[in-house]
């Protein structure tokens, strides 16, 4: 069977309701949860940290930060991942990542090493003096995010995107500032429930091609 990206975008949707009684088996949550760390990150810098919560007590922990709209969501998805990104690119991490680098064969000479060393430090600078690491973290947050909207459907495994949570209020519950980090985002994973959730068997509505597509 041919892989069609058209017709995995066009079947994917934003899960309104979930069916609490299904879990997702740990394997498919750790392929996703791989998904995530292998996703594209500038110069590799890796700046982006995840919280999942899959237990009842997990979620429930969560729940004061997410406002009504969005709280079955979570309470009732089998898992929900916390976005959160690092706020500096301070040495001990770009030391880490370097070393990692090394470990998985990453250069074929020192000077290739100091190379990207040196680019990485360089961008992490130039971020820092434009609107911040965290901003530049965030972008990259979002990137990981788009590769778990689509993954997730093409295992078929539903998915809810949710911006609207209180980050202050998941900052103070996960302790994220101790630890360097801000939360900017979550995502709900589960399987929807079919009577309930109609959004799936809806026409996808977007704009044209001709209204988005534009020839340099």
């Amino acid at each position: 069977m041919t892989f069609s990206a058209k017709a995995l975008m066009a079947s994917r949707f934003t899960t309104k309701h979930y069916d609490p009684s299904r879990r997702l088996p740990e394997h498919v949550l750790d392929e996703l949860l791989e998904a995530l760390r292998l996703s594209p990150t500038s110069v590799n810098a890796q700046l982006t940290r995840y919280f999942v919560a899959s237990t009842e007590e997990e979620k429930a922990k969560l729940l004061p930060a997410i406002p009504d709209f969005n709280l079955d969501r979570a309470r009732l998805a089998s898992d929900v991942i916390v976005f959160t990104v690092k706020t500096e690119a301070d040495e001990a991490h770009l030391a880490r990542v370097l070393e990692k680098e090394v470990e998985d064969g990453r250069f074929e000479s020192e000077d290739i090493k100091m190379m990207v060393d040196g680019a990485r430090r360089y961008f992490a600078n130039l971020q820092l003096e434009r609107a911040g690491v965290a901003e530049w973290a965030t972008r990259q947050a979002y990137l990981a995010m788009g590769v778990l909207l689509t993954v997730a459907p093409a295992m078929g495994v539903n998915a809810t995107a949710m911006e609207g949570v209180d980050t202050a209020k998941v900052d103070e519950i996960l302790g994220l500032k101790e630890k360097g980090l801000k939360s900017i985002a979550m995502v709900s994973l589960g399987y929807r429930d079919p009577v309930r959730d109609t959004n799936g068997e809806r026409p996808k509505s977007r704009l044209t091609k001709e209204e988005i597509f534009f020839r340099v």
